[in-house]
């Protein structure tokens, strides 16, 4: 089956006009502090669907260990 480049990917961001993908959302937000992002736009994968909203928006789970 034909899948977009995105579709393995948790979470993705935008920054700067630029667009990374991360496997899961820790590592995107990881990322947000050690750069010192303050303005970046990020989604996340919406589990039902596995379409991407707005990470501002989403209710999120924590899995236990």
């Amino acid at each position: 089956m034909a899948v977009d480049e995105g579709s393995r990917f948790a979470s993705k961001m935008m920054h700067g006009g630029k667009m990374p993908f991360f496997c899961d959302i820790g590592d995107m937000l990881a990322f947000i502090k050690k750069k010192g992002l303050k303005n970046a736009k990020a989604w996340v994968r919406d589990y039902k669907t596995g379409g991407w909203i707005n990470a501002d928006k989403a209710y999120y789970v924590k899995a236990g260990e």
